[in-house]
């Protein structure tokens, strides 16, 4: 008989234990949030460029705040930002033939140099979509006021002036 108790004993721990589990698994996985944001756009440009590879740098003014608001989110409560997509166009278009391919890279005094998104080779289109980097948690470069916007290009002859445009898609996960 006592045997018999054990063994129902245990039966019931084990079917209590994998109950806990799921119901746990379930609330937490029910907690966590997705919304999907655009930037407004991000101009970033050099003067003087030579034929070859040239760096472009501006301003990351992406603002975590005002995206957090526009969603109706509490800052407070994103837990990662990754990248969905980026959008790059070369102002004036008739440059868009000069510039071979392009790196987006982000860099604050505090975080180093991270590889967003790139393209290679340019096409003739207007606006470029890049291969983007979708490991890269950007949570904080965003929150870092000192992000910069960091633009490689490859040019196939001399500009005076070149500017990109860049539009982000971010993927914004939050509790």
């Amino acid at each position: 008989m006592k045997i018999n108790k054990n063994i129902h004993m245990k039966k019931n721990t084990n079917i209590l234990l994998f109950s806990l589990v799921h119901i746990m698994l379930f609330f937490s996985c029910q907690q966590s949030k997705e919304v999907i944001v655009y930037t407004s756009k991000m101009t970033v440009s050099g003067d003087f460029l030579f034929e070859g590879p040239n760096t472009l740098q501006g301003g990351f003014n992406a603002d975590l705040v005002a995206l957090a608001e526009q969603e109706e989110i509490d800052e407070s409560q994103i837990t990662a930002v990754y990248l969905v997509g980026i959008q790059l166009a070369v102002s004036p278009d008739s440059l868009q033939q000069t510039v071979e391919s392009a790196l987006v890279q982000l860099v604050s005094d505090d975080l180093s140099l991270e590889t967003a998104g790139t393209i290679n080779p340019f096409t003739s289109e207007s606006s470029q979509t890049l291969s983007i980097n979708t490991d890269l948690d950007i949570l904080p470069y965003l929150k870092d006021a000192s992000t910069q916007l960091i633009v490689d290009v490859n040019l196939s002859g001399d500009l005076d002036e070149v500017s990109t445009h860049i539009t982000f898609e971010f993927s914004i996960t939050y509790k």
